[in-house]
């Protein structure tokens, strides 16, 4: 709950990022929410072509890639 508030009002899901401040713009690209959002809404309302959906699923990989790697580490370190 304490991540998934955040995640989902600064997603765009509720309110447009663009009336959001620009500091709070800034932190949405630390949202994987955000990406999904856009994904969502571009490939299901707007038939968004390949070159859309691969510039928007690379975000999401970078930050998978940095949440396994810190959540691996994390549990080596408990684990042994």
């Amino acid at each position: 709950m304490t991540f998934m508030m955040p995640a989902v009002l600064l997603s765009g899901f509720i309110s447009p990022i663009e009336d959001m401040p620009l500091c709070l713009q800034c932190l949405t690209y630390l949202d994987p929410v955000r990406f999904f959002m856009v994904l969502s809404r571009g490939i299901i309302l707007k038939g968004m072509g390949i070159e859309d959906v691969i510039v928007n699923i690379i975000p999401l990989l970078i930050i998978a890639l940095i949440t396994l790697t810190l959540a691996s580490r994390t549990f080596k370190r408990k684990l042994g």
